[in-house]
Order: C-alpha cells, then sequence, then structure tokens
C-alpha cells in the first residue's frame, strides 16, 4: 500500500472511533489512545516501505549488474582501414581525470597534438609520438571537454588500420572531425 492509502486508512479508522464516542474502541477494551493506533500504522507502513524498497533495490542490483557487465569497462571508439591525411582527425570528448589511452597499428609513426589549450595545465604544447604501444595523453582534470589531433608524424598521407581511442567518459560529448580524411563511420561505445 502507498503512503497515501494508509493515510486515507489512518484517517477513516480515527473518524469511526471519533463517532462512537471518547474512550470506546470496541467490545474488548474500553479505552483507545488514538496515538498507540497511529504508531501501529506508521511503524506497518514503514516496515511495508522498507521491504519494498528492498526488493525494488535487489532488483535493481541485479539489473544493473547485468547492464554493467554486458558494457565496456572504458569508452571507446576503433576506426579502421582508412588513409590518415596530413592535416589528420580531430577527436572531442569529456573524459574524466583518468588518462585518454590512444592506440594504432599504421604504416607509420603518427603524432598526437592537443587542440588549443582545452588540457589546461596538464598538457602544454609539444606533440607527443604514438608509436607500436598505447599512449596514455595526460589528465584533464576531468572538469573540460577536451581536443586533440592526431596526424601522421611526417607531412605525408598514411594508412592506418586502426586506430582506439579509449577514455572514462563524464557525459556523452564525442565529435570527430574528420578534416579531409576519409573514415568509415564509428559510433563510440561510453562507459558513463
Amino acid at each position: 500500500m502507498s503512503r497515501r492509502q494508509l493515510a486515507v486508512l489512518a484517517q477513516g479508522h480515527s473518524r469511526k472511533r471519533a463517532s462512537r464516542g471518547p474512550g470506546t474502541c470496541g467490545s474488548r477494551s474500553n479505552v483507545c489512545r488514538p496515538m498507540h493506533f497511529r504508531v501501529i500504522v506508521a511503524l506497518t507502513a514503514s516496515a511495508l516501505l522498507a521491504t519494498a524498497a528492498a526488493g525494488c533495490s535487489a532488483a535493481d542490483h541485479s539489473r544493473s549488474s547485468v547492464v554493467a557487465t554486458s558494457r565496456s569497462n572504458a569508452s571507446r571508439v576503433t576506426l579502421s582501414e582508412f588513409t590518415l591525411r596530413s592535416d589528420g582527425i580531430t577527436f572531442f570528448m569529456h573524459p574524466t581525470d583518468a588518462p585518454i589511452l590512444v592506440s594504432s597499428t599504421a604504416g607509420a609513426p603518427l603524432k598526437v597534438c592537443e587542440v588549443g589549450t582545452t588540457f589546461s595545465t596538464y598538457w602544454r604544447g609539444s606533440c607527443r609520438w604514438l608509436l607500436t604501444t598505447a599512449l596514455a595523453l595526460p589528465s584533464s582534470g576531468g572538469a573540460m571537454h577536451v581536443g586533440f589531433r592526431i596526424r601522421p608524424a611526417t607531412d605525408r598521407s598514411i594508412r592506418v588500420r586502426r586506430l582506439r581511442v579509449r577514455w572514462h567518459c563524464v557525459d556523452h560529448f564525442y565529435v570527430l572531425q574528420r578534416s579531409g580524411t576519409a573514415v568509415p563511420r564509428a559510433l563510440p561505445s561510453f562507459d558513463c
């Protein structure tokens, strides 16, 4: 029963008692304390609500554990089989303070450069080399959207077999600017 239904029942019971006269609740007892009845109703309502909440909590827990196991432990997007032009591609997102990981399988080294000052004081200036192992970008502090450009280390276009970006997201903000590079459409999966 809802709280409102219990309140209506309690109110109806007190009206019946009032119509019988003060101090009469029935044949077995000649003294009825209105506060005693209200306490019993309140305790019963609390017990019902606690039981319902525990049931919902258990149901929600099992449902959320199914969702948690079916989704990835980090947001990610993977771009496959494309030629990266010299002006590169740019990613924008809103990560937590955990580092963004970038990995690639490409015919030549790549560079990852900050766009503007989106990483604030955490990353200033120079580009970073993306070789055969994953590159952890500096933390953004988690308070802002960030942008970074991935481009060939040389001024020539290169073939990329796979480019993967992984991050922990604050929200679902994600933008990929292709800048003339023909990249197959890839939708990110989010962990937030």
